[in-house]
């Protein structure tokens, strides 16, 4: 089927002029899954058909295109040679069509009783006759979710009375990773794709700089989606695209390697009953050839983790208390969203102290008082974030101890028995 597409890189940017268009966050995703699997909720896949096509463009800056190439008008008598057309509607190729779409999605939804989450306009929430029911949007991918089965086609029908949809059955596959679920233990498994695991040796012939980024780019797609296990190895790889060896390559197959090993790992979603939040955060005092420090963390939700990340801090920090001090900052605000999240969704815990875990005692003393040690009080203001999250119960910090501290794989390699249990305690299965 051919598509009329306009060359939008000759569409020039006016101050007015918006060409973003939001994505659902993968951190919903997984909070939303949770509580699908959770409450058993039933779910179906739909798509927009040619969705851009559905937005206007009244009020935007005019458009001329040239004519589809064998267009001919039904009047003899007008020749179409230097003749271009205006566009009324969105097309595919123009750099604010996607901004238009959503524009015109969100006054759709909205007008069938849907309001998105303040914090990710691509979530969006109605309530009909006590219960809730879900809609996840990624561009013209939806995801539909409410209790009863007869409920989801009510949200199909709805949807399809706004604009044509196809109807793509239970998800199987959503934002790039493979999706299987298991109603009877009320799970959600999200894994990677098993036929995106082809051999790097058949790209050898690239030039090698641009084969090496390309192979840690997919690497950090899985590291950041659903294997918080490779997530410190491939933010090791990522320091070196600039300038990579012989050595970093062979440690990029390694790491391909291990996952062709390893195809049935993922995360599973909602196998704990509980809807409270939680993190663990660690770092690993000074790297030895720049004296920089790495910190890591990891969030739990519903028995399986939802964010998680590595990552090399900005300071260098002259003892491990600083350090571990730095690196509950990013916890710190990642709490504070998340609670407006957990309000949003209506969630028993919604309003109560996050719990953030570290295994520093030093630490966790420091962050009880309000004076400061010779050891801190050379910090930026911007570090004391954490310390007034707090005080004003924003955050619980707790203490754990080292073995059992789930961050500590984001922060160090680790051989292949701490691996083994990094894995288990991540939940992977």
């Amino acid at each position: 089927m051919a598509r009329w597409v306009v060359c939008g890189n000759f569409q020039q940017k006016k101050e007015d002029s918006v060409f973003y268009a939001p994505v659902v966050q993968n951190v919903l995703v997984k909070i939303i899954f949770t509580l699908i699997a959770q409450r058993a909720y039933k779910w179906r896949q739909f798509d927009a058909v040619a969705a851009y096509l559905n937005a206007s463009r009244e009020d935007q800056e005019t458009v001329y295109v040239m004519q589809p190439v064998g267009f001919e008008y039904s009047e003899p008598d007008i020749g179409i040679k230097g003749w271009v057309c205006q566009l009324r509607q969105a097309l595919f190729g123009l750099r604010d069509s996607a901004a238009l779409w959503n524009k015109e999605l969100d006054t759709r939804l909205v007008k069938i009783g849907f309001h998105a989450l303040d914090d990710d306009p691509c979530v969006y929430i109605k309530t009909h006759n006590g219960s809730t029911w879900f809609l996840l949007v990624h561009v013209d991918d939806f995801i539909g979710a409410a209790p009863t089965d007869e409920e989801v086609e009510q949200i199909f029908q709805q949807v399809k009375g706004q604009f044509e949809i196809k109807d793509m059955g239970e998800p199987s596959r959503f934002l790039g990773s493979a999706i299987a679920r298991d109603y009877d233990k009320r799970t959600i498994q999200m894994s990677q794709w098993d036929d995106d695991n082809e051999d790097p040796e058949t790209l050898l012939n690239q030039e090698e700089h641009t084969f090496f980024r390309s192979l840690v780019g997919r690497l950090n797609w899985l590291a950041v989606e659903t294997r918080p296990d490779i997530r410190f190895s491939v933010m090791k790889l990522q320091h070196r695209s600039a300038s990579p060896t012989t050595n970093d390559l062979q440690a990029v197959r390694a790491v391909y390697r291990y996952l062709s090993g390893t195809t049935n790992l993922g995360i599973t979603l909602g196998k704990v009953d509980d809807t409270s939040f939680f993190a663990y955060a660690d770092a690993s005092h000074g790297d030895w050839h720049d004296s920089k420090s790495t910190e890591g963390a990891v969030w739990f939700f519903g028995g399986a983790p939802i964010i998680w990340y590595s990552k090399k801090q900005s300071i260098m920090t002259p003892s491990s208390t600083a350090t571990e001090w730095c690196a509950l900052d990013r916890p710190a605000r990642d709490a504070q969203w998340i609670s407006k999240i957990a309000k949003a969704l209506n969630l028993p815990d919604a309003g109560n102290p996050i719990v953030v875990l570290t295994d520093n005692i030093n630490t966790q003393l420091l962050m009880g008082k309000k004076s400061c040690k010779n050891s801190t009080r050379w910090l930026d203001m911007k570090w004391f974030f954490v310390k007034d999250a707090i005080f004003q119960k924003k955050i619980d910090l707790r203490r754990v101890e080292t073995k059992s501290n789930v961050a500590d794989g984001f922060t160090k390699a680790l051989d292949k028995e701490a691996h083994a249990k990094f894995i288990q305690i991540l939940g992977l299965n």
